[in-house]
């Protein structure tokens, strides 16, 4: 098939490649180029894919729309062109990797979120990169050729998935679960970590990479919680320096601030010199004792007001200290 060949009404814009059961391309109505959907025709290139491969994955898109349609594309049309069956779906925009380091907390969290929904019915299989997508502003997923109900994922016996997030259970035993989905998804967050994040997310991320499933945790709704309050191990030494250099740097401008005004208002009464203050403790302030406790420079001033007054004694100290009268 070629770019701009119709298939049954819908011409293709754009060939995005062949997966393991079928061939996606990008089409639209002819007529109406603005909206795009996705066309996926069953690969008939290889023995081993199921002749209804397709119509169990239409099918599933079907059930998905009543039962998780925000994190699953919605089915458009089924159809058959030169007996190769094919269905339309809702296109569902890929996920552009690396995640800014300021949004991979809560890309995180709306995968493990979206992750949740899906696993109300149905285990994905498997996840990738190229699984993701953005609907309404959320996560969805994208390709369930591999998906399983609970109740036949539980039955098992085959390996689904791909490489390298296919957890060892699945490669193993073909044991599928909705903890090998976390084991894959944990694997693709981890991969596009950033690393700043790294001290942060890591150790949440890996209690999904864990042998057993048993000992990884309960449900894709826990780790959205995890991850939504998880914080770096050193956040509360962190914390507790911030804090306790926050408190200093007060006490220190606290002090200042009393300082400022305890020297603002010593020098302001040292300034001012009352008549009535001098004429009756001139004989007193004139002595040595005030020159020892006081401040010397208030000291000299009232001695020099006391000399002018006629004081003996105050002429004699300032002579003393070899300062004029």
């Amino acid at each position: 098939m070629d770019i701009g060949d119709v298939i049954n009404g819908w011409r293709i814009v754009e060939d995005v490649g062949a997966g393991r059961s079928g061939h996606v391309f990008i089409v639209c109505r002819e007529g109406d180029p603005d909206r795009l959907f996705a066309l996926k025709m069953q690969r008939t290139d290889r023995p081993d894919v199921a002749p209804d491969a397709n119509a169990r994955e239409a099918a599933l898109l079907l059930a998905g729309m009543k039962k998780s349609p925000r994190v699953m594309p919605a089915l458009v049309e089924v159809g058959e062109w030169r007996g190769v069956p094919f269905f339309v779906m809702e296109r569902i925009e890929g996920i552009d990797f690396p995640i800014p380091a300021r949004r991979y907390r809560q890309f995180c969290v709306e995968a493990f979120t979206a992750l949740a929904e899906l696993h109300s019915w149905l285990v994905h299989c498997d996840i990738a990169p190229c699984h993701l997508g953005r609907k309404g502003g959320g996560i969805a997923f994208v390709d369930f050729d591999a998906s399983l109900p609970h109740a036949e994922a539980a039955r098992g016996g085959r390996c689904v998935g791909t490489d390298p997030y296919i957890a060892p259970e699945v490669a193993s035993a073909g044991r599928l679960s909705e903890q090998s989905d976390m084991y894959a998804l944990a694997m693709v967050l981890m991969e596009h970590c950033p690393k700043r994040q790294r001290d942060c997310f890591d150790p949440v991320l890996r209690e999904c990479l864990r042998p057993a499933p048993a000992d990884r945790p309960r449900s894709a709704l826990d780790m959205a919680t995890r991850l939504r309050t998880c914080k770096p191990p050193h956040h509360r030494f962190r914390a507790i320096v911030k804090w306790t250099a926050l408190a200093f740097a007060s006490a220190v401008f606290i002090y200042g601030v009393i300082m400022f005004w305890s020297y603002v208002t010593r020098w302001e009464s040292s300034q001012k010199l009352y008549p009535g203050e001098i004429s009756a403790g001139a004989h007193y302030r004139s002595g040595c004792i005030l020159l020892e406790r006081g401040d010397m420079t208030n000291a000299v001033r009232h001695l020099r007001a006391a000399a002018y007054l006629g004081n003996a004694k105050a002429k004699e100290k300032l002579r003393c200290l070899r300062l004029a009268p």
